[in-house]
Protein backbone atom coordinates (compact mmCIF):
# COMPACT_ATOMS: atom_id res chain seq x y z
CA UNK A 1 0.00 0.00 0.00
CA UNK A 2 1.30 3.64 -0.69
CA UNK A 3 2.08 6.23 2.29
CA UNK A 4 -0.33 8.64 1.60
CA UNK A 5 0.56 11.79 0.41
CA UNK A 6 1.76 15.07 2.54
CA UNK A 7 -1.14 17.35 3.17
CA UNK A 8 -3.64 14.06 3.48
CA UNK A 9 -4.66 13.43 7.17
CA UNK A 10 -6.30 11.17 9.05
CA UNK A 11 -7.99 12.20 11.97
CA UNK A 12 -5.32 15.38 12.96
CA UNK A 13 -5.45 14.77 17.02
CA UNK A 14 -2.83 17.35 18.02
CA UNK A 15 -0.61 20.14 17.45
CA UNK A 16 2.68 21.47 18.47
CA UNK A 17 4.15 24.35 17.79
CA UNK A 18 7.99 25.45 17.28
CA UNK A 19 7.45 29.18 17.09
CA UNK A 20 11.25 29.99 16.95
CA UNK A 21 11.69 27.34 14.13
CA UNK A 22 8.45 28.75 11.98
CA UNK A 23 7.35 25.21 12.34
CA UNK A 24 3.87 23.69 13.48
CA UNK A 25 3.52 19.81 13.41
CA UNK A 26 0.79 17.54 13.33
CA UNK A 27 0.07 14.14 14.44
CA UNK A 28 -1.71 12.52 11.84
CA UNK A 29 -3.46 9.95 14.21
CA UNK A 30 -4.77 7.05 11.71
CA UNK A 31 -1.79 7.34 9.03
CA UNK A 32 0.60 7.01 12.18
CA UNK A 33 2.93 9.81 11.40
CA UNK A 34 3.74 13.43 12.35
CA UNK A 35 3.63 16.03 9.67
CA UNK A 36 5.18 19.17 9.98
CA UNK A 37 4.97 23.02 7.24
CA UNK A 38 6.36 26.18 7.49
CA UNK A 39 4.09 28.63 9.52
CA UNK A 40 4.39 31.43 7.59
CA UNK A 41 3.12 29.67 4.09
CA UNK A 42 1.89 26.37 4.72
CA UNK A 43 4.63 24.41 2.76
CA UNK A 44 5.37 20.96 3.67
CA UNK A 45 8.97 20.51 5.53
CA UNK A 46 8.68 16.52 5.99
CA UNK A 47 7.13 13.52 8.30
CA UNK A 48 8.39 11.27 10.90
CA UNK A 49 6.84 7.71 10.32
CA UNK A 50 8.49 5.29 12.52
CA UNK A 51 7.48 1.88 12.94
CA UNK A 52 7.07 2.10 16.34
CA UNK A 53 4.20 4.00 15.81
CA UNK A 54 2.39 1.66 14.46
CA UNK A 55 -1.30 2.98 12.56
CA UNK A 56 -1.79 5.15 15.47
CA UNK A 57 0.13 8.38 16.65
CA UNK A 58 -2.16 10.17 19.61
CA UNK A 59 0.00 12.84 21.40
CA UNK A 60 3.46 15.42 20.11
CA UNK A 61 4.51 18.24 21.91
CA UNK A 62 7.40 20.67 21.33
CA UNK A 63 9.97 22.02 24.20
CA UNK A 64 12.48 24.62 22.68
CA UNK A 65 14.99 23.40 25.39
CA UNK A 66 17.15 21.42 22.67
CA UNK A 67 14.68 21.62 19.83
CA UNK A 68 13.01 18.77 21.20
CA UNK A 69 9.80 17.10 20.14
CA UNK A 70 8.16 14.10 21.86
CA UNK A 71 5.49 11.39 20.88
CA UNK A 72 3.71 9.88 23.20
CA UNK A 73 1.57 6.33 22.35
CA UNK A 74 -1.41 6.00 24.53
CA UNK A 75 -1.79 2.41 24.00
CA UNK A 76 1.58 1.58 24.85
CA UNK A 77 2.77 3.87 27.48
CA UNK A 78 5.95 4.63 25.57
CA UNK A 79 7.63 8.29 24.47
CA UNK A 80 9.86 8.92 21.74
CA UNK A 81 12.04 11.60 21.54
CA UNK A 82 13.45 13.54 18.31
CA UNK A 83 15.32 16.90 17.56
CA UNK A 84 13.39 19.05 15.63
CA UNK A 85 15.77 20.36 12.54
CA UNK A 86 14.62 22.75 10.20
CA UNK A 87 16.95 22.37 6.94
Amino acid sequence: MMPPPPYAFAVPHALALAEEKNIICVADRENGRIQCFHINNGTYIGQIALRDFGHRLFSIAYTPVQGQLFQMHLLDFYLNIFKLKVG
